[in-house]
């Protein structure tokens, strides 16, 4: 891990709360740590809930002690992130009423209508779903991570009568998506005749084998 730099500053940077000389020393770790660069892309769109927060800044006096210039550098960094900590329950709270499993919502499906998600705590496989009632039936945008290859995969809308209609399908890589070397998940958009209101869940199904992922709705 580079110096001076720890594995819970990506929500501090995600949010702008660092420093310009912390930001760039952790820009330096995000480029060779494939767990912050994962994270990265979720805890940006908590961002979007900030208005005229800047970097957190010690305001203690200057001692030239050098205990105390220790201890001003801690106490900085706990302050930033208690802040970072603070913003990030806020933007979870919101998510909470609209998410079954999950507490964030990835902030490409965010504006395409009611959210719901799911996990395996097996396979890792974890999705979220957005739906938005059209006139022709319902819009469904989808996020996978930990989805792994090489395999073709559905996704299926299932009514409440037991009606079952592809919505998208899509050919994972042997790389996989929200994976270790490949940290993008997966997002896909489709549509399905099955008005919103009648479809009872979702299901992620790989060619050939058994159901992945039911997603209640």
């Amino acid at each position: 891990m580079t110096a001076g730099v720890e594995h819970s500053d990506v929500g501090a940077y995600a949010l702008g709360l660092l420093s310009p000389a912390d930001a760039k020393t952790f820009e330096g770790h995000l480029a060779a740590c494939e767990r912050c660069a994962a994270e990265l892309p979720g805890l940006r769109g908590a961002g979007d809930l900030l208005t005229g927060l800047g970097p957190v800044r010690d305001d203690a006096p200057t001692d030239p002690g050098r205990q105390r210039r220790g201890l001003g550098r801690g106490a900085r960094r706990t302050r930033l992130l208690l802040a970072a900590a603070a913003v990030l329950l806020f933007a979870g709270g919101v998510a909470v009423g609209t998410t079954q499993r999950h507490g964030s919502v990835p902030a490409d499906l965010r504006g395409w209508g009611e959210i719901r998600s799911a996990d395996d705590a097996k396979s890792g496989l974890a999705a979220v779903v957005a739906m938005q009632e059209k006139g022709w039936g319902t819009h469904v945008a989808l996020d996978l991570g930990n989805l792994t290859g090489p395999r073709t995969c559905r996704l299926i809308a299932v009514s409440t009568e037991g009606e079952e209609r592809e919505v998208t399908g899509w050919v994972v890589p042997a790389t996989g998506y929200g994976a270790i070397g490949s940290p993008d998940h997966l997002q896909v958009h489709g549509g399905t005749a099955i008005p919103l209101g009648d479809i009872a869940r979702f299901v992620v199904r790989a060619d050939g084998a058994r159901d992945l992922l039911s997603i209640p709705v």
